[in-house]
């Protein structure tokens, strides 16, 4: 098994970036539910599956190919 090079970046990166557009995506989901009418249960579901999909989305985006390493 091969060892993870942790980038410093990558932590730095998730609370100043990840974290408020994982908000924001929230923020966007919340109102769309509100003006929809949604029931209060789903619209908090709703509300985690974004932000948890957003941040996820970006947190292994940061373990992908290395931009030097792949230059073309």
């Amino acid at each position: 098994m091969s060892k993870i090079k942790y980038n410093d970046n990558r932590y730095r990166d998730a609370i100043k970036i990840w974290i408020p557009l994982s908000a924001a995506g929230a923020l966007i989901s919340f109102i769309i539910s509100f003006i929809m009418h949604v029931p209060l249960r789903q619209m908090v579901f709703a509300i985690i599956f974004t932000a948890a999909l957003v941040f996820s989305g970006y947190f292994f985006r940061s373990f992908g190919r290395d931009k030097e390493k792949y230059k073309t």
